[in-house]
């Protein structure tokens, strides 16, 4: 499996170049704002990938830890 890993890693960000990470982080501010019960100022992006989402939390101003079982895709 890490060969697998290592090599997916490689071309991870290829593949999903045109996903919406900014539009999803703004979808999830918003409904954090609208739900939750206290001010989120805190995220961690469990299975982080290559941290495309926690780069543009960390825009947001979120103070953001993610964490990935492969050492290939951080």
């Amino acid at each position: 499996m890490q060969n697998y890993d290592f090599e997916f890693s490689k071309i991870y960000d290829e593949i999903f170049h045109d996903k919406a990470y900014h539009s999803d982080t703004n979808i999830l501010k918003n409904a954090y704002k609208k739900y939750a019960q206290k001010e989120i100022d805190k995220i961690i992006d469990i299975g982080c990938g290559t941290g495309r989402y926690t780069v543009e939390f960390a825009k947001l101003g979120y103070k953001v830890t993610g964490v990935d079982p492969s050492q290939h895709m951080i």
